[in-house]
């Protein structure tokens, strides 16, 4: 069914129904709402001007994240955050970077797994989020990040094993 929809019309029903994944896909990843906002715009954006790419073979969804991803990587390079962006998951609480609202809400343990997710590497991350928040396939996420499922499962593996290690603070290695 998805091969007889044009790109234009799957554009227009992501942009209506799944711009909330995306934008919480951004969220997850810098802590910033203004930031994640701005970057839904230009991912959509680059997407409606780029619609002549797209392989209609592929999961739509799937392009628009890999396009988003991308995205993140620009803003992120643009900024030189990234290095900023790790330190400071490092240092200091996820609930620092969220709204108040959303801090209310959250409970301590869920404080502490924000927090240990935005420590991770940033392939782990990604991934972490896509699948555990987004609900992505190990294909789905493949296709995002230019990976095998094989890649994607064993990049999950190590992230989950690193998130066990942080939450249960042996964080060491050991």
């Amino acid at each position: 069914m998805e091969a007889t929809v044009s790109p234009n019309r799957r554009l227009e029903s992501f942009a209506r129904a799944e711009a909330a994944d995306l934008y919480s896909f951004f969220r997850r990843c810098l802590g910033n709402a203004e930031q994640a906002r701005d970057l839904v715009q230009e991912t959509l954006l680059y997407a409606w001007k780029n619609l002549a790419l797209y392989d209609a073979e592929r999961p739509f969804r799937a392009w628009i994240f890999r396009i988003g991803q991308n995205r993140l990587r620009s803003f992120l390079k643009r900024k030189k955050l990234h290095r900023a962006f790790e330190e400071d998951a490092q240092r200091r609480p996820a609930a620092l970077a969220a709204a108040p609202e959303e801090v209310l809400a959250m409970s301590e343990e869920e404080r502490r797994l924000e927090l240990a997710v935005r420590a991770l590497p940033e392939r782990q991350r990604i991934a972490v989020i896509l699948r555990y928040h987004q609900g992505m396939s190990c294909r789905e996420i493949g296709e995002v990040l230019e990976a095998s499922e094989n890649a994607v499962s064993i990049l999950l593996y190590h992230a989950r094993r690193d998130l066990k290690r942080r939450l249960a603070g042996q964080g060491d290695g050991s």
